[in-house]
């Protein structure tokens, strides 16, 4: 679980990290996820809206949110694009230099869109969910199989990964902070032999910090043998 906690500060997104490692049936490691963006896109922490609402967008944002066509449907009625309502919302953006202290002003691409559109859509998000990059690297760049393994995600996986999961054999889910929805109830006790249905459980060893400190030793375990009882090998006499 320390690795897929790590692995969670690898994400660009603005919103939440999460991080997933899977392993084998005997806990060997075959893969390392986190939630971001695909391979060749720009993740959201790196992106500043002041680069989208200028004259020239960068290339780093889509046709659609620079504006190239425009929605109809986002604005009910309104022939208004995505770039022209967001150079509304910030339009602001420019004397606001003291409070952002040089931070890069991100924006959250599915924050957006749902307030445009008035709706409440996960499938606007920009990111790979943690869990989902994980098995994707499995198949991008091949493994002997996970049958039987071990999935450990930093926040329980949602019911789409949670499908993949099952699809793939997983045995046991270990997570650290539980996700809403309906996935462990659901689409995890959902098969016809229960025994293959995948075991969600909450992790109860140290992460993050406490992992250090309970693992990180000051100085060498030989060392502190030497000082705490005084033994040391007998020198042979030449």
């Amino acid at each position: 679980m320390q690795v897929a906690y790590n692995a969670k500060f690898n994400s660009g997104c603005i919103s939440r990290q999460v991080g997933a490692v899977i392993t084998d049936e005997n806990y060997s490691v075959k893969s390392i996820g986190w939630n971001d963006v695909a391979q060749n896109q720009i993740p959201c922490n790196l992106r500043n809206v002041k680069d989208l609402i200028s004259s020239n967008p960068s290339e780093v944002f889509s046709d659609y949110e620079k504006g190239d066509e425009k929605d109809y449907e986002i604005t009910k009625g309104k022939f208004e694009s995505f770039n022209e309502l967001m150079k509304k919302d910030y339009a602001e953006i420019d004397k606001k230099k003291k409070e952002l202290e040089g931070r890069t002003c991100s924006f959250c691409f599915k924050t957006s869109i749902n307030a445009y559109e008035g709706e409440k859509n996960q499938v606007h998000t920009r990111s790979l969910h943690a869990e989902e990059n994980a098995m994707m690297q499995l198949v991008k760049y091949g493994t002997e199989g996970v049958k039987g393994g071990n999935l450990f995600t930093t926040a329980s996986p949602c019911e789409l990964c949670s499908k993949k999961a099952f699809q793939l054999g997983i045995k046991n889910i270990y997570y650290i902070d539980p996700y809403p929805g309906i996935a462990g109830k659901h689409i995890l006790k959902s098969g016809v032999n229960k025994d293959f249905n995948p075991k969600v459980l909450m992790y109860q060893g140290s992460v993050g910090r406490a992992f250090h400190k309970l693992y990180e030793p000051f100085m060498a375990y030989k060392d502190e043998l030497k000082i705490l009882t005084g033994i040391t090998p007998t020198k042979k006499e030449k």
